[in-house]
């Protein structure tokens, strides 16, 4: 009896070290802080299916929070001796601008699963280094109410020249190129006038004749859609992605890309340089990047995935409703950031002046 007992406690004891308990987990009762874009529904996914995940393995706490791409630049350059945010997930423009300045790590992509999967230019590298990776891909163009339209007999929109038509006069709403959309739109309008990264007078002259019909400027996409959805906006410019969240919550909304073309501005990620957690940074790029997060990211937010296996998961019923499929990415334009960067910080400040 006592040889048996013995063995039960020898047996005990080693189940006991074997089992993981919550208190032998590496950062346990910690907290990553990590930062998302204003997308729909972005911070409460992570919430919901990230965060419970790196919980159970590090016993870490995620701290989302739901932040435009430049204020998420502003915030990481104040605490650049000693960050606190482990992840931002900003426009690839601004990680890029981020990449540049120092800000971002290396991100080691043998620890990501489904990293080759990805499409080629969605990997922005800089020193050869990957350092922002795409998590959806976006154009920026027009999006209107499609019921409104139809009750008055209104044409759908396909030109960035029908901001101008009558019927719509204060019922429209621009965004400010205080944002990585509306540097992109600007642009496109510069060089539709005759003008472009240089000359960038024809696009303020543009936007000038078109104040009259203005309803709202905008800075971020949650003020759009709160608009939309009160009734006093029927057309904007605005991300890709919106229109298919607002529709999922019974809004009659559509997007278009102007004939003229869409200026392509992709969401994406980066883990940041010497901030804490870089281990469960990189788990949580493997989670976000995972085709189980990335269909919810789809189903439930509109975004097209980078991850080119993605189609093959979705039913036509389920990618007819998409703004965009692989077969428009050519109809998307590349943006010149770089030219950009070089007199962004003149645009706002010109805008903020003379755009009332």
């Amino acid at each position: 009896m006592k040889r048996s007992r013995k063995l039960l406690m020898a047996v005990g004891l080693v189940l006991a070290l074997a089992a993981p308990s919550y208190a032998d987990k590496k950062y346990d009762g910690q907290t990553m802080q990590v930062m998302v874009s204003i997308s729909p529904r972005a911070a409460e996914q992570v919430r919901e299916l990230i965060a419970p995940k790196l919980k159970e393995k590090y016993g870490l706490d995620i701290a989302v929070e739901a932040v435009g791409a430049t204020a998420q630049l502003e915030k990481i350059v104040v605490q650049k001796n000693n960050p606190r945010i482990s992840i931002a997930g900003w426009d690839v423009p601004v990680g890029m601008r981020a990449a540049e300045m120092g800000l971002c790590s290396k991100i080691d992509t043998e620890r990501l699963t489904y990293f080759k999967d990805m499409y080629d230019w969605s990997i922005i590298r800089y020193n050869n280094e990957v350092k922002v990776l795409t998590t959806s891909i976006l154009g920026v163009g027009i999006i209107y109410n499609e019921d409104e339209f139809k009750k008055r007999g209104f044409a759908p929109p396909a030109s960035w020249n029908d901001f101008w038509r009558k019927e719509l006069a204060g019922r429209i709403s621009i965004n400010t190129p205080e944002s990585t959309w509306g540097q992109a739109w600007l642009v496109t309008w510069a060089k539709m006038e005759g003008g472009g990264y240089d000359n960038m007078e024809p696009a303020f002259k543009k936007v000038k004749s078109l104040v009259p019909n203005i309803h709202t400027i905008y800075k971020w996409s949650s003020e759009l859609v709160k608009i939309m959805q009160m009734g006093e906006v029927w057309m904007a410019i605005t991300g890709s992605n919106i229109s298919a969240s607002l529709r999922s919550q019974g809004y009659p909304s559509r997007w278009v890309a102007p004939k003229e073309g869409a200026p392509m501005v992709n969401g994406g990620v980066s883990i940041i340089a010497n901030a804490p957690y870089q281990d469960a940074a990189h788990d949580f790029l493997n989670l976000y990047f995972s085709p189980e997060f990335q269909l919810v990211r789809i189903r439930e937010s509109g975004t097209v995935s980078a991850l080119k296996s993605m189609w093959g998961k979705l039913s036509p019923k389920e990618i007819e409703a998409l703004p965009i499929t692989e077969k428009d990415f050519s109809r998307l334009n590349q943006v010149d950031w770089i030219k950009i960067e070089k007199d962004r910080t003149a645009w706002t400040e010109r805008w903020l002046k003379e755009i009332k």
